[in-house]
């Protein structure tokens, strides 16, 4: 017979476990974004990328992750990519801050096409 209980500490130790990877992968791609911005190279966005990836596996919902994203697609030259990264944000989190926002235009500006 299950114990539910166990069941429901299982799922939460999971869930924490989830949340604590999640979180550590934004903050090593924060350190990486650093490092880009005082040595800017293709590699160290990449890495940022790649940690960003990681940290909305375990966290889909991870609004900041989806914001840095979009800065490296728009500093890759992909305003498209960026600013499909950025409407997920805003769909997690309509009332963003006003410098993301701003941001969100730069990304809007660069885009081959019109939108709002």
């Amino acid at each position: 017979m299950f114990d539910l209980k166990s069941l429901a500490a299982a799922k939460s130790k999971v869930q924490k476990k989830r949340a604590q990877t999640s979180g550590d992968a934004y903050e090593d791609a924060l350190l990486a974004l650093k490092d880009f911005e005082k040595e800017p190279d293709k590699e160290r966005l990449e890495d940022a990328a790649g940690k960003l990836l990681e940290s909305l596996q375990y966290n889909p919902e991870h609004v900041q992750s989806y914001i840095c994203l979009a800065y490296v697609f728009f500093v890759l030259g992909d305003s498209e990519f960026a600013f499909k990264y950025m409407v997920t944000a805003e769909s997690l989190m309509p009332e963003l801050p006003e410098e993301i926002m701003q941001f969100r235009q730069k990304i809007v500006d660069n885009l081959p096409y019109k939108v709002k």
